[in-house]
């Protein structure tokens, strides 16, 4: 299934076309989201050049998609949770990463030193980073994508982290890293400005994202 994300992310470019920072390029940012559908979040990915295929846990467990950004090269998982009656008014945004520097420290530093992504150990040298969102009386398309932005920089930016952390005696994440204004620009997504949940997201939230969920450890 990487395989296939990773043609699809060839495949579908940059679709937005050079579009860091082009807001006034989307006049759908706007428009209310009634609530999170596979179909919603899917057509919101391509238009910000992300490639994605839906899966589905099992015969009758939950749906997601799996998602590849194509200018960071991060996998990751977009859950629709919270649902009733086929409408989601949650989203829960996570990625995994693996390798030897994925140390329990590593991962608890990463997670103090900014507060709208959780990021948790769930096995030996394996940790998960998460983003949740809420919907409960919708949400601007806009919205979605500022906040997939946020958490792509701030997810993708991990790896190096982890690595400075391993040499440096400060763990202090950047002050530009945690307010995502140019890494919004290296991700390729299209907002100006990052507007940031105040939703926490709890330790067992974050934990649950994983379970059942095909592995899509981003390896460094």
């Amino acid at each position: 299934m990487r395989g296939a994300l990773a043609a699809l992310a060839l495949g579908a470019g940059l679709a937005a076309g050079g579009v860091a920072g082009a807001q006034e390029e989307f006049t759908d940012n706007r428009t209310m989201v009634p609530y999170f559908t596979l179909e919603e979040l899917q057509s919101t990915f391509k238009s910000v050049g992300i490639a994605s295929v839906q899966g589905q846990v099992g015969a009758d467990g939950p749906a997601y998609l799996q998602a590849a950004d194509p200018s960071s090269n991060l996998v990751f998982v977009a859950e629709p949770m919270a649902c009733y009656d086929g409408r989601c008014v949650g989203l829960m945004l996570s990625a995994q990463f693996r390798g030897d520097l994925v140390t329990p420290e590593a991962v608890r530093q990463y997670d103090l030193g900014q507060p709208f992504i959780k990021a948790v150990m769930v096995a030996e040298n394996t940790a998960l980073i998460g983003r949740y969102e809420i919907a409960d009386f919708g949400i601007p398309r806009g919205n979605i994508r500022a906040s997939v932005a946020n958490f792509l920089a701030i997810a993708a930016y991990f790896p190096e982290f982890a690595r400075s952390s391993q040499t440096t005696a400060s763990n202090e994440l950047p002050a530009n890293r945690l307010k995502g204004s140019s890494d919004v620009q290296s991700a390729a997504l299209t907002t100006a400005s990052i507007a940031r949940s105040e939703t926490a997201v709890p330790h067992a939230r974050v934990e649950s994202a994983v379970a059942g969920l095909p592995e899509l450890a981003n390896e460094f």
